[in-house]
């Protein structure tokens, strides 16, 4: 075997009180079981609570960056990503006059994006084991509560479940979920390969809360986070190699089975709520803004490509026409874009839409400058997490590898399909993770 691939490994299983791994944790899914509490005990949601959970998790993690000052090594992702920082910071102010949506998309850029990839480049290798088994647990937790608010939730006909009155809950438990199954598939394929009751008896429960995940995923017709969790797991079983191959192959079978009878038994119980033809109520209504002209500048592509919007009938249409005006708008604007959080002022979703792509949306609001920092950072972390794995021989390390390479593959496909690139704090959590083993790997004069 060759020798563990450095990033300030530890030798200790769990992490000390001032590990990253907490404010990560926080950052990706507290704002989900917050949703929870203050829906069962009956409270109403505020803008307070949202800036409460961020401002937490963005203080611990400054204060763990102020700890750990001396550790730095400035990488070239860092550059790009301070660069990318300020692009949009300017965007905002020199294109037009400042709204309630620049205001918004202003308060989201350091708890959304700066705040994760700080606490990403503040992991050690240790970290990432136990954020692991954080993510499990919590995607485990969840599971009795949206068991409860769906039998104790009036009754809904189509479109996603607004688990604890949010019509978007659904989006974040799908990700919670995608990334536990992702967890969880990690683990058993790094277990020793004995027969060993103790070993054998929690392979066989991790196997059972798989598939419940994976049945979870497909009632809650989260479809994309469903397709990046598949996604997911299919990177760790292909890339786990330090496990035999057919135990790897029969993990990915056995999921995709489990799916497939979820889906096939599914429509029978609620026929709209996972067809590719129910569209969420609320982007339907949005799309009303710009159709009834309530915008000065309309949809780019013209108001008659409005109508899968207007009808409401196709969440592929939709996002089709979405896909279509990003690229116009990059078309009419190459080199800077609109400016940051415009996109909607051309598009049929209006203002505040963007185009659920994080790739189209950098290209279209930020131009071939932005969108070229975007897409050079995602190069960058593509590279890092590949070159490891053309190696002919396993990895000490190899586990915390391929985990971080199937949530970097889940998150930028998930991205395409609901993403915004001010609000993908798991992406960013991501990058900032590959950055320090970057740094790491350059540090120890491996690469």
């Amino acid at each position: 075997m060759t020798p563990d691939i450095p990033m300030r490994a530890h030798k200790t299983l769990y992490p000390n009180l001032y590990s990253p791994v907490y404010p990560a944790a926080w950052l990706l899914f507290g704002i989900l079981f917050a949703f929870a509490i203050v829906h069962f005990l009956g409270c109403t949601w505020t803008r307070t609570i949202t800036a409460t959970i961020y401002g937490a998790g963005a203080l611990c993690v400054i204060i763990l960056a102020w700890k750990q000052r001396h550790e730095w090594t400035l990488t070239l992702m860092d550059t790009l990503f301070v660069v990318f920082v300020l692009l949009v910071s300017f965007s905002l102010i020199l294109n037009g006059s400042i709204g309630e949506i620049e205001k918004k998309i202003a308060s989201y850029l350091p708890f959304m994006v700066v705040t994760p990839y700080l606490c990403g480049r503040l992991m050690h290798m240790s970290d990432i084991s136990a954020l692991k088994r954080i993510i499990i647990f919590a995607g485990i937790a969840i599971l009795p509560f949206l068991v409860i608010d769906r039998l104790t939730s009036p009754v809904r006909g189509s479109g996603h479940w607004p688990f604890f009155d949010h019509d978007h809950s659904a989006i974040l438990i799908g990700a919670l979920l995608s990334i536990s199954a992702i967890a969880m598939s990690t683990i058993i394929l790094d277990k020793p390969n004995d027969r060993k009751k103790r070993k054998t008896l929690e392979i066989f429960v991790l196997y059972i809360f798989l598939w419940i995940i994976t049945a979870f995923l497909v009632w809650i017709t989260a479809r994309g986070w469903l397709l990046a969790g598949i996604l997911g797991i299919a990177t760790t079983c292909l890339l786990a190699r330090q496990s035999v191959i057919w135990k790897r192959f029969g993990l990915l079978i056995s999921v995709l089975a489990i799916a497939a009878l979820c889906l096939s038994i599914l429509p029978k119980v609620d026929p709209q709520s996972y067809n590719v033809y129910a569209m969420p109520m609320k982007l339907t209504q949005q799309a009303k803004g710009p159709i009834l002209g309530e915008t000065t500048k309309g949809p780019i592509l013209g108001e008659s490509s409005c109508k899968p919007l207007q009808q409401g009938i196709s969440s592929f249409a939709i996002r089709w026409v979405l896909y279509k005006e990003s690229l116009e708008i990059f078309r009419t604007n190459p080199i800077w874009g609109i400016g940051a959080g415009r996109f909607g002022d051309r598009s049929c979703a209006g203002p505040g839409g963007f185009p659920h792509s994080t790739i189209l949306q950098t290209f279209a609001e930020m131009g071939f400058v932005g969108g070229g920092l975007f897409i050079g950072m995602l190069i960058i972390a593509g590279i890092t997490m590949i070159i490891p794995f053309l190696r002919p021989k396993i990895m000490t390390n190899c586990a915390e590898y391929v985990f971080v390479f199937a949530l970097y593959l889940t998150f930028l496909f998930a991205d395409q399909i609901y993403g915004n690139y001010i609000m993908s704090t798991g992406t960013w959590l991501t990058m900032g993770i590959i950055s320090t083993m970057n740094a790491d790997k350059r540090h120890s004069g491996l690469y």
